[in-house]
């Protein structure tokens, strides 16, 4: 009897162990019409997406998961990849609501599949993301596959150019001439011959039209134009060559970022001698001279410097796996806090450059600014010497300020210059007795010119309350001011007895009882007074 209970207790395990199966069986799976995963642009779940990726670089896949149930669903993600070059980032666990006013739910999720740099081509590398769908009500599940295939194309090598001339050419001779070595050497003195051929257009272009140039310089951009481009020419070959030689796949990418760094570093320092040499000839062509080239070179050498050697640094850092997206970012902000901290210097250094450019006025010209004359001693990018007529002092003009000011200049061979004298006469005296007198004044100033001097002349201007507004033009030296020759004028003219106008007050008083009267003689006589006009 006492058996009778343990073995109804064995077949009631039994019954549940084979039942048991059967109703997780029942609940774990997710109905196909439950769900619904989509790639925009590829065949989905159901089939392959295919994509082609160069090595180094990545590709993305926007991955839509709709809900068709009443339930919410999580999804997780997994990634199977059939190469270590190849990777996918899965993307976080992500919950799918549940079907609202008869709208499904709906998720999106970005699946990034990355291709390692050294990686040679290949075509079709499998790689699989498996989303696992879970029901959080009833824990019913389902897992979709989504297959992807992967063509590499790698930009260090060349497939299929074993024993080929430049990667190209089946070498189909005679042995002992089929070694891949002979197509090696051959492909290495063409890839030469087409550096030096692209050094000798360089070199023509950069001296073209200018036979008369500095020959040493000319002899030393050649000397550096030639082999630089040649050993470029050789190591660009080195991948392809390596290729031709059938040599390891590591190999090859352990020249490709050497050579690669290499040749950056030898351009780099060509184009910095071949972009100072490019100035200095523009700046020749431009009909500047020598010390204006002299001037402007270092400008033109810095920015040439910054710029050059900031590309080569990015482009080194870039071909080293580095992201110089960050770097670009940072030299742009440390270039903006450097030109607003520098703003001043950077007005003055523009002004110089544009004072240089245009020849406002060059060392040795005799300027005049506000009536007074000056000589021009040195102009440097950031400020302008400049001395007075006598020589006696020197003044250092910020180039900013100089490029503002108004300037009447001549060439240092051109000594002189039209000057306006304005001066009164009083009314009622002879005007071609004075004008007889202020010629000869005129004709007495002693002016050497090459070029031809215009006579002086006199012009009468208007008419004014106290006396006749004249004007005298002539040609004078430049080192002669106008105050000058007003000061000699008006001794040239008390000497021949012309005087100046002016307004005079006459107080009479006759007696307690009248008042003042005020008379106005200043058109009646020609005498002095307080009040001087002449100017």
């Amino acid at each position: 009897m006492k058996r009778l209970p343990v073995a109804s207790v064995v077949i009631v395990v039994i019954l549940v162990a084979c039942l048991a199966p059967t109703s997780v069986g029942e609940i774990d799976a997710l109905d196909d019409q439950d769900y619904r995963i989509s790639i925009p642009g590829n065949p989905g779940s159901s089939g392959i997406n295919k994509a082609t990726i160069g090595n180094g670089n990545s590709a993305s896949f926007f991955i839509y998961i709709e809900n068709y149930t009443n339930h919410v669903l999580d999804a997780s993600f997994y990634v199977m990849s059939f190469d270590d070059h190849i990777m996918g980032s899965a993307p976080t666990n992500i919950t799918i609501p549940a079907v609202h006013d008869e709208e499904p739910g709906l998720v999106t999720q970005e699946f990034i599949i990355s291709v390692a740099e050294s990686m040679p081509s290949q075509d079709g590398a499998s790689l699989i993301l498996n989303i696992m769908l879970t029901d959080l009500v009833d824990d019913s599940y389902a897992i979709v596959a989504i297959h992807f295939e992967i063509n590499v194309v790698s930009n260090f090598d060349i497939p299929g150019a074993y024993n080929k001339f430049f990667g190209l050419v089946e070498n189909n001779l005679p042995a002992p001439f089929n070694s891949p070595v002979v197509p090696f050497i051959v492909s290495m003195f063409g890839f030469a011959l087409l550096g030096l051929a692209a050094g000798y257009i360089l070199y023509r272009i950069c001296f073209r039209n200018e036979e008369g140039s500095d020959d040493d310089r000319r002899r030393r951009l050649k000397a550096l134009i030639f082999p630089s481009s040649a050993a470029v020419a050789v190591l660009v070959f080195l991948d392809i060559g390596l290729e031709i030689l059938g040599s390891d796949h590591d190999l090859i990418y352990v020249v490709f970022k050497v050579d690669k760094i290499l040749a950056t570093i030898i351009v780099a320092a060509a184009l910095w001698k071949v972009y100072i040499a490019v100035v200095h000839t523009s700046l020749l062509r431009i009909g500047k001279n020598d010390e204006e080239v002299d001037a402007l070179m270092p400008v033109f050498s810095v920015i040439g410097m910054m710029t050059i050697c900031s590309f080569a640094t990015l482009g080194i850092l870039h071909i080293l796996g580095f992201d110089v997206s960050g770097a670009l970012i940072g030299t742009g902000f440390v270039a903006l806090c450097i030109t607003i901290g520098a703003t001043q210097v950077l007005t003055q250094l523009f002004s110089g450059v544009s004072i240089i450019l245009t020849r406002r006025y060059r060392e040795g010209d005799y300027i005049s600014v506000d009536d007074h004359m000056y000589i021009v001693r040195k102009v440097r990018l950031l400020y302008t010497e400049m001395t007075s007529t006598k020589r006696d002092r020197i003044y250092i003009v910020p180039n900013d300020k100089a490029a503002s000011m108004v300037v009447a200049n001549s060439e240092k061979e051109f000594d002189t210059y039209r000057a306006y004298v304005y001066f009164q006469l009083p009314y009622g005296c002879d005007l071609e007795k004075v004008e007889e007198i202020l010629i000869n004044f005129a004709n007495g100033i002693e002016v050497t010119s090459k070029d031809p001097i215009k006579a002086p002349a006199l012009k009468l201007l208007e008419f004014q309350d106290s006396g006749i507004l004249m004007r005298l033009d002539v040609t004078v030296p430049f080192n002669v001011s106008e105050k000058k020759i007003r000061k000699a004028l008006y001794i040239y003219m008390g000497e021949n007895g012309i005087q100046a106008p002016y307004n005079r007050i006459d107080v009479k008083i006759q007696s307690e009882e009248t008042s003042y009267s005020k008379i106005d003689e200043g058109r009646k006589t020609g005498g002095c007074a307080n009040e001087q006009r002449f100017f």
